[in-house]
């Protein structure tokens, strides 16, 4: 629904924005937010969040780092042997 915008002239100062404040007033409805969500907000704003830290290095990442790194010299090992044997039987 377009809203329609009234030029005023010839008016008092103040009657002109009681017009414009009227225009706004009957155009928008009021918001009547859900006292639940205005709690959780007010919380959420208020409060410091949680934080939990983790120790930077655990000995399963360096394992795991390990394993990967180990298992990708033994698969190059296997392709280089496996290139040799082919080269060779030309």
């Amino acid at each position: 629904m377009p809203m329609e915008i009234k030029f005023i002239t010839n008016s008092q100062p103040g009657d002109e924005m009681d017009e414009v404040e009227d225009q706004l007033y009957e155009s928008f409805k009021p918001v009547i937010p859900d006292p639940e969500f205005v709690r959780r907000l007010q919380h959420r704003l208020v409060a410091s969040p949680e934080t939990i830290l983790e120790p930077r290095f655990k000995i399963e990442n360096i394992l795991i780092i390990l394993i990967g790194i180990s298992a990708g010299f033994i698969v190059m090992l296997f392709m280089r042997r496996l290139i040799n044997k082919i080269l060779s039987l030309f």
